[in-house]
């Protein structure tokens, strides 16, 4: 049987022992897609605090943050839809959700990856 776990399990199997790079690779290759890596158009769901407002005032997210796919119901806090625009995001919010964003210094806007919220809007979703 052959599956993405099939590096893992050999690593552990008597038989077939396997260098601890090769166990290393196989956890690399899991690292989840982040808001830096979304494509134009693309659209995904995020954390809240990923939004974050530089000393002036201006919004941005941090690219650096893990994109999903989808919301579902197991991530409750995956509340925040975001889609890739040319020179940055649209995040749309649930209405009646609030929560207060994270301040940063500016030097911090290549460090997180950081990319220009060009807009906010209200929607509503159901689980």
């Amino acid at each position: 049987m052959s599956d993405d776990l099939t590096p893992f399990r050999k690593a552990f199997d008597d038989d077939s022992r396997q260098s601890y790079a090769d166990v290393m690779r196989f956890f690399e290759q899991r690292v989840e897609d982040t808001i830096a890596d979304m494509e134009l158009g693309q659209v995904g769901w995020t954390v809240p605090w990923a939004i974050c407002v530089d000393v002036g005032g201006q919004v941005w997210i941090r690219g650096d943050y893990a994109i999903h796919n989808e919301q579902s119901p197991s991530h409750q806090t995956i509340q925040l839809r975001v889609e890739r625009l040319h020179d940055g995001v649209a995040v749309t919010v649930p209405r009646g959700y609030k929560w207060s964003a994270e301040e940063m210094r500016n030097e911090y806007l290549r460090d997180w990856k950081c990319l220009l919220v060009l807009g906010v809007k209200q929607g509503t979703w159901v689980y």
